[in-house]
């Protein structure tokens, strides 16, 4: 393991939309991301979020974190 991955691996990250943006694609390949976490607004189906999760997998050399926030203002 680089001092990469295991700097990757303290990282958990997040985007916007409901696909992986490219360039978050390329830092789970190349830092070996520690983790995911789900916004609302990544989430439109369940089938989706499986989706998404399975993609995930197949980019990471390790079983990364998943994590769903439902944070709430109200």
């Amino acid at each position: 393991t680089s001092v990469r991955e295991k700097i990757g691996q303290l990282c958990i990250f997040g985007f916007d939309g409901y696909v992986l943006p490219d360039l978050m694609k390329q830092m789970i390949r190349d830092w070996n991301l520690g983790g995911v976490i789900f916004f609302k607004r990544n989430i439109e189906s369940k089938k989706q979020v499986k989706d998404l999760i399975k993609e995930v997998k197949t980019l990471q050399k390790k079983i990364p974190l998943f994590e769903i926030e439902e944070h709430t203002s109200e």
